[in-house]
């Protein structure tokens, strides 16, 4: 973690107390690797391990049955974490990557929230164009590969941050701009949901974009039935319609909800489906993924 971070970003997910006390630091080439970080006002204390803060809210701070399943999430994104990125195929890569960062239109200097940031499929990209990123997942596993990634970017500035979506660990209006992508799904329950968004919203500067991607209850998923239930036994998901997910959105300013992912399977161009994707009402009936761009 730079140290700049400590200073301009972060605060306690508990209570926002901050500026965050560091205590035992060791530091290398201007960055904390070790230490604890306390909390001002509460007292709460968070570890810096490997140079990635654990800014995570107790259990107790959350519904038993909502903190014992985010952390079967956690467990299940660390144990796949090392094949994540050849799980995905490279088309839906490139799809949805580029709708979401041609959303955002980051400039140098931009502070951009990466929110479930994973192994940094969006975080690379992010810091090459010269954003500040806030790469932030639960998994610990998985920031310590997107670390390693972001690090090979020649001048990229990340801070790695493991924390839960729902209470975020930054200080309010320090972001223009935040990203998800197919994260918002997996969180369980519309109240989860609704406190994401909250959150990101107070992140959020007047006027600032959130860009993100859902899993979407398209009519190949409503023929099969498949709306709701687990990858694997542990990582739970949840298919939206597009009025669902407008809804989820309603306190900010919805500039597009569309498909993307529209063509057929087997069938592989990004132009195509970017027309389909200029087409809404169709999109989001054929789209293996709900896209959209709010502003706050």
């Amino acid at each position: 973690m730079h140290a700049t971070a400590l200073k301009d970003l972060l605060c306690c997910p508990v209570d926002r107390g901050y500026p965050l006390q560091l205590e035992n630091g060791e530091y290398c080439d201007g960055e904390i690797i070790h230490g604890v970080l306390r909390c001002p006002t509460c007292g709460a204390d968070y570890m810096i391990v490997g140079g990635i803060p654990y800014l995570m809210v107790s259990g107790d701070a959350q519904d038993s049955a909502v903190a014992a399943a985010k952390v079967r999430e956690a467990a299940a994104r660390d144990a796949d974490a090392d094949e994540y990125d050849t799980n995905v195929s490279s088309y839906h890569t490139a799809v949805e990557s580029a709708a979401l960062l041609n959303a955002l239109a980051v400039r140098a200097g931009d502070v951009v929230v990466d929110l479930g940031a994973g192994t940094g499929r969006l975080t690379v990209e992010l810091a090459a164009r010269g954003a500040v990123v806030l790469a932030l997942d639960l998994s610990p596993r998985s920031l310590e590969i997107n670390r390693r990634k972001a690090a090979a970017v020649p001048g990229g500035v990340v801070h790695h941050v493991v924390c839960d979506a729902c209470y975020l660990p930054l200080r309010d209006g320090l972001a223009g701009k935040a990203v998800s992508g197919m994260m918002l799904e997996h969180l369980p329950g519309d109240a989860e949901r609704r406190r994401c968004l909250a959150e990101v919203y107070r992140v959020l500067r007047p006027g600032g974009r959130l860009a993100l991607t859902v899993y979407n209850y398209c009519v190949s998923k409503r023929r099969s039935g498949d709306r709701e239930g687990f990858h694997g036994t542990d990582l739970y998901y949840y298919r939206f319609d597009a009025t669902e997910f407008r809804r989820l959105l309603d306190q900010y300013r919805v500039r597009k909800v569309t498909g993307l992912l529209n063509l057929p399977r087997g069938v592989q161009s990004r132009r195509l489906d970017e027309i389909l994707a200029a087409l809404p009402l169709l999109a989001q009936q054929r789209g293996i993924l709900l896209f959209g761009v709010a502003e706050r």
